[in-house]
């Protein structure tokens, strides 16, 4: 979760091979997908850069070509509902603004599925 979360692009690819090396002796896969879906989702919530999206989808697909499209479906439409949110916020403001509508705060809404 801290790799993830830190700004360090160069060793990324290093440190995420080497987690998919560990992950194939993982007995449990079901259950690192759990836990690994839940910081991936916080993650998510307060994502403030793309980066972190592109690191996530990195991960994912190693993921997926080590356990196939059905094991990593529900993370990749996490991601999916990410972008889904950023779409959609985006048209949201554009709608407020083109209209002269002052809500008078700030509003994103994000939607993650699992």
């Amino acid at each position: 979760d801290g790799v993830m979360k830190k700004d360090q692009d160069d060793q990324l690819d290093a440190i995420v091979e080497k987690c998919v090396v560990l992950f194939t002796y993982i007995h449990d896969k079901d259950l690192f997908q759990h836990f690994y879906m839940t910081q991936m989702s916080r993650r998510l919530m307060h994502n403030k850069n793309d980066q972190l999206l592109e690191q996530e989808r990195a991960l994912i697909s190693k993921l997926k070509l080590k356990m196939g499209s059905a094991y990593t479906s529900k993370l990749e439409g996490m991601l999916a509902d990410q972008d889904n949110a950023k779409t959609l916020g985006n048209k949201f403001k554009d709608y407020l603004d083109n209209g002269g509508i002052k809500l008078g705060m700030d509003f994103m809404a994000h939607v993650l599925t699992a």
